[in-house]
């Protein structure tokens, strides 16, 4: 029961199959496989104006696999979200339609604004949060839980630690050649 030109569905299935790699069989679940899916199906639908029940039909009689009519369905309901979060799908998006290219100017000049805002403030953050303050507050913790009695100790090796540290000399070598005797 085809309602569809079945020439020109193939053209875009072996189009899309060789300008993105995608395995017409392959049932794998990746996302990248999922929104080539999805991508697929909407080409199909757009320039084929084959529906859920054709595409099915479709990959059933031609390429040999079996495609719940529910799934297309679905996959076809997720392109906005492939849109907003895969940059590669995107580009093939971009590359096929040109619906979107408005929405993903002002998407991307929203992503600059909004990784720029969180590099401020992790570098504000660095600047007001000292990674030795933090170190020191952890052997703080430590020490409060010591008992008492161990609390000299640790004190005392602390101080030895520290005095041995003036103690080291840096190897200062000096060679003096001399000529001739």
């Amino acid at each position: 029961m085809e309602d569809y030109d079945l020439t020109v569905a193939n053209m875009i299935a072996n189009y899309f199959s060789e300008a993105t790699g995608f395995d017409l069989r392959s049932e794998s679940r990746t996302p990248k496989h999922s929104y080539l899916k999805s991508m697929l199906y909407k080409l199909f639908k757009d320039y084929n104006d084959m529906n859920d029940r054709m595409i099915s039909e479709y990959f059933r009689d031609e390429i040999g696999v079996s495609k719940n009519r529910s799934a297309i369905y679905t996959s076809l309901n997720k392109i906005d979200v492939y849109y907003l979060n895969y940059k590669e799908f995107r580009d093939y998006y971009d590359t096929f339609f040109k619906d979107k290219i408005e929405q993903r100017w002002k998407t991307e000049a929203k992503r600059k604004e909004y990784l720029a805002s969180k590099k401020s403030k992790q570098s504000k953050f660095n600047d007001t949060v000292s990674f030795t303050e933090l170190n020191k507050n952890v052997l703080r913790e430590i020490i409060s839980k010591l008992p008492d009695n161990k609390v000299k100790e640790i004190k005392d090796l602390v101080e030895l630690r520290v005095k041995s540290w003036s103690w080291k000399v840096e190897d200062n070598c000096e060679i003096i050649e001399c000529s001739g005797i």
